[in-house]
């Protein structure tokens, strides 16, 4: 099926809210504390509708075959591009709607001047971490704690887009 990533509007909220959602449940149910995972997808609808009225550029709806299958968010962080979510609904995982997704985002940090893409992932998140590793990504060491929170680990992945090293396959 064809993959379409289009800029999100305010009015994309609710179902955005609804991928991010499925899209944690679905990862991160027994990787992080169900205390946070509770907390975390509480009100998402409302703080995505904050999010998108405050500063929408740099969010993206991923549609597949015409139909809502995940969202991503990317920008600049110093010299490199960063993508700093990526959330695909179960129903479309491992069908190559994310490689779509971060294919978009090396397009994206190549038209912006960027030689690097740059991403955070939870060191618990193993399925993750090898789903970027197929896509050019490598580790490169501590990121942080997730919300400043010392029981969940993350890890920078850094991938080449310059066309000198490493690319997606």
């Amino acid at each position: 099926m064809e993959t379409l990533i289009l800029p999100a509007a305010e009015s994309d909220a609710g179902v955005m809210a609804l991928l991010y959602v499925s899209s944690w449940r679905s990862a991160y149910t027994g990787i992080v504390p169900d205390d946070y995972l509770k907390l975390k997808l509480s009100g998402a609808e409302e703080k995505f509708k904050h999010l998108l009225a405050e500063s929408p550029l740099g969010h993206y709806l991923i549609l597949s075959g015409g139909t809502p299958a995940g969202i991503l968010s990317a920008g600049e962080l110093a010299d490199q591009y960063e993508l700093r979510g990526l959330y695909i609904h179960p129903e479309f995982q491992r069908c190559g709607v994310g490689r779509s997704a971060v294919e978009f985002v090396f397009a994206l940090g190549r038209s912006r001047g960027f030689s690097r893409v740059c991403v955070r992932v939870l060191e618990a998140n193993t399925g993750a971490r090898r789903f970027y590793r197929r896509c050019g990504f490598a580790e490169s060491g501590f990121a942080g704690f997730y919300d400043g929170r010392n029981d969940m680990v993350c890890k920078w992945m850094i991938a080449d887009i310059s066309g000198k090293g490493k690319s997606i396959a």
